[in-house]
């Protein structure tokens, strides 16, 4: 008989069908709506391992947008809908999911979905799940959808950037869940990026100078709506590109500009153009505005202190 218990014991084991479901936390199902719950609660009970690159990751966009991934066995399955839970009688929408098999070549991992299902009216232009990067750190593990959004993104504040660009590896339990940040997720240090984005993230701020600035006066003066900017354009010495991307943020760090941000729009040598946004609020009469010599830091914590 014990022969018999164990030789059953072995075969399960074998064959993925004799496998446990993962047991989920109803905490972290109670955290979405009642008709969305079984299609979380299934993906999680098969997906939910912990098995290196393996398990389930996460993203919860604005205006709630959630996304699950599961890997397992070179099996993939995505779930993707909208619930707003937090409004009165609102209603889970945009269901979309994608199953199929999945490739990994180094980090990045290829998927070939075999069955779509969408009841939105439409397919989002950030449905885009054909190819995602692996990324691995002692602390934590993600899926990344946009590189060089992620690698500004560190570069810039340590953090992994906006929601819709990665998807971090969870179990299916609210500690988990509320442990997850968004925007705000910080980074693996740059010793523990792979080579391939340790070519694109800065592992020190640049400093750069300003070179030319539009002079923006007669737009702010004449803006009406202090909450709106006034994009001032300028341009930066860039003797080397020095990892310089297109919408890569930046600050200013020293001078008349001190604490205004912007972004990298075309990054060429030996001038590099950027846009920083200037608010003038009421009762200011000469907000501050970017001049030439200004210095211009990559780093966010650089220009916080307006000392």
């Amino acid at each position: 008989m014990k022969t018999h218990i164990a030789l059953f014991a072995f075969t399960c084991f074998l064959l993925t069908g004799c496998q446990s479901k993962a047991k989920v936390d109803e905490s972290f199902l109670n955290e979405f709506s009642p008709s969305i719950r079984p299609k979380v609660q299934s993906l999680c009970e098969r997906y939910d391992i912990d098995h290196e690159k393996e398990g389930i990751y996460f993203s919860n966009q604005a205006l709630g947008v959630y996304t699950l991934i599961g890997l397992k066995n070179h099996n993939f399955e995505i779930l993707r809908f909208t619930d707003r839970r937090y409004l009165p009688n609102s209603k889970v929408t945009d269901v979309s999911s994608h199953s199929g098999d999945y490739l990994q070549n180094k980090n990045w991992i290829n998927f070939k979905t075999e069955h779509a299902e969408n009841s939105g009216p439409q397919r989002r232009s950030s449905d885009n799940f054909e190819k995602l990067y692996y990324l691995n750190s002692p602390t934590a593990s993600f899926l990344i959808q946009d590189i060089e959004d992620v690698a500004n993104s560190i570069s810039w504040s340590n953090t992994m950037g906006l929601e819709q660009s990665f998807f971090k590896k969870i179990h299916c339990n609210i500690n988990d869940y509320k442990a997850y940040k968004g925007e705000d997720e910080l980074a693996p240090n740059f010793k523990n990026l792979p080579d391939e984005m340790k070519a694109l993230v800065l592992e020190q701020p640049l400093h750069l100078k300003v070179e030319f600035a539009d002079n923006i006066r007669k737009q702010l003066a004449e803006n009406d709506d202090p909450e709106t900017a006034v994009e001032q354009q300028i341009r930066i010495s860039t003797p080397t590109l020095q990892k310089l991307h297109q919408n890569q943020p930046i600050c200013i760090m020293q001078g008349n500009g001190k604490g205004l941000s912007g972004y990298i729009d075309q990054s060429k040598t030996p001038f590099t153009t950027a846009w920083l946004s200037v608010y003038q609020f009421e009762g200011e009469s000469n907000a501050q505005i970017a001049q030439q010599g200004d210095l211009i830091s990559t780093f966010q914590a650089e220009c916080e202190s307006l000392d």
